[in-house]
C-alpha cells in the first residue's frame, strides 16, 4: 500500500470549465440522481453534508484521505463491499485519529463515491482538483477568500433556493439569483445553516443555564424559618424561600409528621401555609388552653404579611404569641 501524503492534492479556485448544452445538463442530472441514491446506501444524506460547514483546509485534508482510499484497491474494495468507511484501517494508514475520521466521515464518503467512480464524469470535471508540486507540499496554501456569493452545480432546487456542489468541493444551500435546473450551474447567496448560529445558540444556552441556576438557587435559598409550637407533642418548622413560598415543612414529633402528611403546603405562600396548619390543629382539637407560639428566625416578617393567619387566630379565640426575630407580642 502506498504512503499517505496529507497535502498531495488540493481543491483549486480556478474557474471550472462548464460544459453547456441540454445533453450535458441531462447527463449531469442523471449523475446527481445516482450519487444521491448511492450516498443513501452509505447512510449519508445531502442535508447532512450541508450542515457540516467545513473549512477549506479541512476539506483539502479529507480530500487527500478520500483519494488515498480510491487509489488503494484493498481499502476501496472494503469500502464498496461493506457500504461503510473502514475507519480503523484508514486511521492506521493515514495516521489520523479515529475521532477525526468519524467527525468528517460523511464528507469523506461523498468524495470517495464521486472520485472513485468514473461514471460520475461530469461532476468530477466540475470539481477542481490540482496536485501540489514539490515546493507546495508541506506549505499552507490558501488561494481563495470566503464569499457569500456561491456558484455550483444544482443538486436540488425549489422555487427560491437550491443545494449545490461547488468547484471547491462544498455542499451548500443557496438563495438563487437566477433561474436554473438540476444539473446546471447556478449562483446565489449562501443561506444560513444551524452551524452558522452555533455561537448564538451557545450564548442563549449559557444565558438559559445561568438563569435556571439562578432561579433554582433563589428558590432553594431559605431566608426565613417559622416554628409553630402547640405543645411538647406538636412542633413544626416551616422553611420559607426568597419568593416568600414554603420550600419545606419539617416536624420533630410523630404527631407533627402526621399533620404534615394531611396538609399540602409546600410551595404555597407563607401566610397560606401557616393559616392552613393552624386551622388544621384547631379543627382537630389539638390546641391546648396555653395556646400556640409562633417563632420567626432569619428575615423578620413585615406588618400584615401573615394577615390571614392572624385573622383566623383572632376570629377563633386562639391564644397565640408571636416572636418576630426577638420582637414579641400577642396576636390574640
Amino acid at each position: 500500500m502506498q504512503e499517505f501524503i496529507n497535502d498531495k492534492y488540493r481543491f483549486s479556485s480556478a474557474c471550472p470549465l462548464v460544459l453547456l448544452g441540454d445533453d450535458i445538463i441531462e447527463a449531469r442530472s442523471k449523475e446527481i440522481d445516482k450519487i444521491t441514491s448511492e450516498l443513501i446506501e452509505y447512510k449519508v444524506l445531502i442535508r447532512d453534508l450541508i450542515e457540516n460547514d467545513i473549512s477549506y483546509e479541512i476539506r483539502n485534508e479529507i480530500l487527500n484521505i478520500a483519494l488515498f482510499i480510491t487509489e488503494n484497491v484493498e481499502l476501496y474494495d472494503k469500502f464498496i463491499e461493506s457500504k461503510e468507511l473502514p475507519v480503523d484501517e484508514i486511521s492506521k494508514e493515514t495516521n489520523k485519529l479515529k475521532s477525526y475520521i468519524e467527525k468528517y466521515k460523511q464528507y469523506i464518503i461523498a468524495y470517495v463515491i464521486i472520485f472513485g467512480n468514473p461514471a460520475y464524469r461530469y461532476i468530477r470535471e466540475y470539481v477542481q482538483i490540482v496536485e501540489n508540486n514539490k515546493d507546495e507540499i508541506g506549505k499552507e496554501l490558501i488561494e481563495f477568500k470566503e464569499n457569500n456569493l456561491l456558484k455550483g452545480i444544482i443538486i436540488y432546487r425549489n422555487k427560491k433556493s437550491a443545494i449545490i456542489i461547488t468547484s471547491l468541493g462544498e455542499f451548500k444551500r443557496i438563495r438563487l439569483l437566477n433561474q436554473c435546473i438540476k444539473g446546471e450551474e447556478g449562483d446565489g447567496v449562501a443561506k444560513k445553516t444551524v452551524s452558522d448560529y452555533k455561537i448564538h445558540i451557545a450564548i442563549i444556552l449559557i444565558i438559559i443555564t445561568t438563569l435556571t441556576l439562578g432561579i433554582t438557587y433563589t428558590y432553594r435559598n431559605i431566608v426565613r424559618t417559622i416554628v409553630v409550637e402547640n405543645n411538647a407533642l406538636i412542633k413544626v418548622k416551616i422553611q420559607v424561600n426568597t419568593y416568600g413560598r414554603v420550600f419545606d415543612i419539617l416536624a420533630t414529633t410523630n404527631e407533627g409528621r402526621e399533620i404534615i402528611k394531611e396538609i399540602d403546603v409546600v410551595d404555597k405562600e407563607m401566610d397560606t401555609a401557616l393559616s392552613t396548619f393552624i386551622e388544621y390543629i384547631d379543627k382537630n382539637n389539638m390546641i391546648l388552653d396555653s395556646g400556640i407560639i409562633i417563632t420567626i428566625s432569619g428575615k423578620p416578617i413585615k406588618y400584615g404579611s401573615i394577615e390571614k393567619s392572624e385573622k383566623y387566630i383572632y376570629n377563633n379565640g386562639i391564644n397565640a404569641k408571636l416572636n418576630n426575630v426577638g420582637s414579641e407580642h400577642k396576636i390574640n
